[in-house]
């Protein structure tokens, strides 16, 4: 608790005809992440996986034109062969067989949308009734057939005298209308003239005989022999992928191993017998990854592991050490907050469980409301037992169920059921009741985070150790002699405040205050005179200047993080005083089902909209004025290597 797994940093020796069968092993069980130590990728595979790529991007461009069901591939689960021949062999079978088909069905598709384009065209010859033929057959008059914008026509047609324009009865296609012109053999020149600079777009009319309603027939019935034709190849099509489908995803599926472990052992180092490998594992899973060496080498493999905590302290921060969460189900929901700020350094404190009980007694506090956090206690358990959600979205039941407990205790202690105060006796008091019970609310939002801000800075203190840094564990404003200075002045401060003592003289304050805060000032000289190091290693006038900046930080850093808790005293004073106002709101509709109504509502506004507000205010507060004290968020997850389709994926 508190801290990440334990890692191992795992070197395997193995001969060079073992790696292929140890690295599938490795990523057919997702218990290590390789560790790449070559800066050049090694050529050894790079013409075989030049190969496999090429088969790769082909299998995937015939599988999207092919329209192959991808669901089926990635919930596939197969094996690798280190004979991919087969593979080859059906992936260019199902080529073969599929290319002809899709030809056709696209010469169909272009097909269809000719006639298409040539029926558009002949429905608007409708109300002339004519024959095309004799449209193409005019040997005196000249005739074009197109489109114009329809903000031209009107133009056009005021033109007149140079040509004839017959507007037709084609719906617009883009804000264009469409149009027949026609003039004397001797007039086209300046009827295309004209058309020009009306935008006209020519259209060719279609190569047909007869009039308007027989073409229509003839087109129609050509179309519907086209569609037929389309449905017959994607019948071929659908009885070939029956045949030869599951074959050709289990051959990309393979394939996609096979790049992926060549991949992998273009990173090791090798000589010209045997490779070194160098991954990181758990320490619990270390057994388990001895034994798969040993089956995948036949016992010839030679496994040694590392703890990095063994290793001297500039060694071990300079490896990049992945972070495994560990936390029970309870508190692996929040693990989210934690991944969304960013992974623990190895070694670093593992802030989940802080994390989870400050978010929950935050909220609470913020949404205190029996009844409202009982509907929030049924929506998590909804949400965490639903079978078809999503494994992600049913952890995060979890935490709305801690969240509606928690608003459920705090309702207690408010007396507040469904915005209703008058229900239940409240265990402590009334957040709006008296101008004493703000004050004491208040009050109660600052002493939580005069003991949250000290647990971060406690936290710090031990990560500080940890990394051996003692001079910011001593002498840092999060170290000692912060936390001496912080509980030094809001002590005194505190218990004046609550009438224990009349109240803190100046000599007491310098004690309990002043003097820590002279020990974060002094921290250059005093560490150097320690360490027997420069007093001053920037000279003493500008440490002076240093330190009254760091004096007034150190004050400011500390106090304004202290009354950013104030907020939860205030949402919690906004969460009453909705209350009141949805009770009102009932009381103004009269009563009876209206009022029943205002108050169902009122409450669901409150559950959806503050219980948003209030989450991200409980995120704000654990991030900036918690996490700021003790927790970098710059380390990263352990990333297993797992092969495409196998059963740790």
């Amino acid at each position: 608790m508190f801290k990440a797994a334990r890692m191992t940093m795992v070197d395997i020796l193995v001969f060079e005809p073992h790696v292929a069968s140890l690295v599938r092993s490795l990523g057919e069980a997702g218990v290590c992440e390789l560790i790449h130590e070559q800066t050049e990728p090694n050529a050894r595979y790079e013409k075989e996986l030049e190969e496999i790529t090429r088969r790769v991007e082909s299998a995937e461009s015939a599988m999207q034109s092919y329209a192959l069901p991808w669901d089926n591939l990635s919930r596939l689960a197969v094996s690798a062969t280190e004979d991919l021949s087969g593979a080859f062999q059906n992936l260019d079978e199902l080529t073969d067989a599929m290319e002809p088909l899709r030809a056709a069905a696209e010469t169909e598709k272009q097909r269809q949308d000719e006639l298409r384009n040539i029926l558009h065209t002949v429905v608007g010859f409708r109300s002339l009734d004519i024959e095309f033929s004799a449209l193409r057959e005019m040997t005196h008059v000249s005739l074009r057939y197109g489109s114009v914008p329809e903000e031209k026509l009107a133009s056009l047609l005021a033109a007149g005298g140079k040509a004839l324009v017959l507007p037709l009865d084609i719906p617009a296609d883009h804000g264009r209308r469409s149009l027949l012109a026609a003039s004397s053999r001797t007039g086209r020149f300046s009827m295309d003239t004209l058309l020009s600079d009306a935008g006209f777009r020519d259209t060719p009319l279609p190569e047909m005989s007869g009039n308007s309603d027989s073409i229509i027939r003839q087109l129609e019935e050509s179309l519907r022999e086209s569609r037929e034709a389309s449905q017959a190849i994607e019948r071929q099509k659908e009885k070939l992928l029956l045949e030869k489908g599951s074959g050709f995803i289990k051959a990309l599926a393979a394939l996609k191993q096979k790049k992926c472990i060549l991949s992998a052992m273009r990173g090791f180092t090798h000589t010209a017998s045997t490779c070194h490998i160098r991954c990181w594992v758990e320490r619990s899973k270390f057994g388990e990854l001895e034994k798969l060496v040993a089956d995948a080498t036949e016992g010839c493999g030679v496994v040694e592991g590392i703890d990095p905590n063994s290793l001297p302290h500039s060694r071990r921060k300079a490896l990049d050490i992945p972070i495994v969460l560990r936390n029970n189900r309870f508190l692996k929901p929040f693990e989210a907050f934690i991944r969304n700020y960013g992974y623990p350094r190895y070694g670093e404190i593992e802030p989940t469980p802080l994390t989870a009980i400050g978010f929950v007694i935050m909220f609470g506090l913020m949404f205190g409301d029996v009844g409202q956090g009982f509907v929030l206690l049924l929506a998590g358990l909804w949400i965490y037992l639903g079978k078809s959600f999503p494994a992600a979205l049913r952890q995060t039941g979890m935490v709305v169920i801690s969240a509606g407990i928690s608003a459920m205790f705090f309702g207690c202690m408010f007396g507040s059921v469904f915005c209703m105060e008058n229900v239940i006796h409240p265990l402590w008091r009334e957040p709006l009741a008296s101008y004493g019970n703000i004050l004491m609310l208040f009050g109660a939002s600052i002493l939580f985070g005069v003991l949250w801000i000290s647990v971060g800075i406690i936290c710090n203190i031990i990560n500080r150790l940890y990394e051996r840094d003692f001079e910011d564990a001593l002498l840092g404003k999060t170290g000692f002699a912060g936390l001496a200075f912080y509980w030094g002045t809001v002590i005194p401060i505190g218990l004046a405040l609550t009438g224990v003592i009349g109240g803190p003289d100046i000599l007491t304050l310098i004690i309990s205050s002043g003097i820590p805060l002279l020990l974060i000032v002094a921290r250059e000289p005093l560490w150097g005179a320690l360490t027997s190091g420069p007093l001053f290693a920037h000279g003493a006038v500008t440490w002076v200047f240093e330190a009254i900046v760091e004096m007034l930080d150190t004050v400011m850093y500390f106090f304004g993080n202290t009354f950013s808790f104030v907020r939860m005293g205030a949402f919690t004073l906004a969460h009453a005083g909705l209350s009141m106002a949805v009770i009102e709101l009932a009381g103004l509709v009269g009563g009876g089902a209206a009022g029943l109504l205002a108050l169902i509502f009122g409450n669901l506004l409150i559950i959806v909209l503050e219980g948003m507000v209030v989450t991200i205010q409980s995120l704000r507060l654990e991030y900036y004025e918690f996490f700021s004290k003790f927790y970098s968020g710059s380390g990263r997850g352990l990333v297993p290597f797992k092969l495409p389709f196998s059963s740790a994926s």
